[in-house]
């Protein structure tokens, strides 16, 4: 009898350590999102033209996280910075990142949520000194555009790496890897997509 009665309490006291357990686990899934860092040197292209082939293959950095709320309780996030030649096109600051770097929000980034469980967003950046207006990207970072503005607002440095309004297509080392992206891009996002006719990006 004495046997049972140890036993059953041994199966209780699992019980409630187990339901303690889930319960923290579920409370911590629920107001913190799993983060994960992303970072890539590669190359991108900058399309000025479309239509006339007008293009150039640069070297970019990309450095971000992936916010993701596993109760879906929130949609998910992808933020990040964008580094043509050193300089961020979110805030025209120098800034040095490399496989080990975490992203900051000190050195310009950009921000912008999941929604119905898409694995691709757009957002358009308001603040001044970010020569990005908008950007597409999908939840896997393997697409990345962003639309370029040059303007008086942009810094001398910049205007020496991106001379006009421009597609920044990354990761792109050809022009025909640039256009699947847009294609992508555009497929998945009607915001981007008509902000690309607008500015004549690309035709009707």
């Amino acid at each position: 009898m004495k046997i049972k009665k140890y036993i059953l309490y041994t199966i209780v006291l699992i019980a409630v350590i187990v339901t303690l357990g889930m319960t923290e686990f579920l409370i911590k899934a629920y107001y913190n999102p799993r983060e994960k860092n992303f970072y890539l040197s590669t190359k991108g292209c900058l399309v000025y033209d479309l239509a006339e082939s007008d293009y150039e293959i640069i070297e970019v950095e990309v450095v971000g996280e992936n916010l993701d709320y596993l109760l879906n309780n929130k949609n998910d996030v992808i933020q990040g910075n964008i580094l043509v030649n050193g300089l961020s096109i979110f805030s025209q600051k120098e800034v040095y990142y490399d496989s080990k770097s975490s992203f900051d929000y000190d050195n310009g980034f950009f921000y912008s949520e999941f929604y119905d469980n898409s694995i691709y967003t757009s957002i358009e950046i308001g603040n001044k000194e970010s020569i990005c207006k908008i950007i597409a990207a999908s939840k896997s970072w393997d697409m990345l555009v962003c639309g370029i503005v040059i303007d008086e607002n942009v810094d001398d440095k910049v205007k020496q790496v991106i001379k006009k309004d421009a597609l920044l297509v990354i990761p792109a080392d050809n022009l025909i890897k640039a256009k699947e992206l847009i294609d992508e891009a555009t497929s998945n996002s009607t915001h981007m997509d008509d902000w690309l006719k607008e500015r004549g990006f690309i035709k009707e």
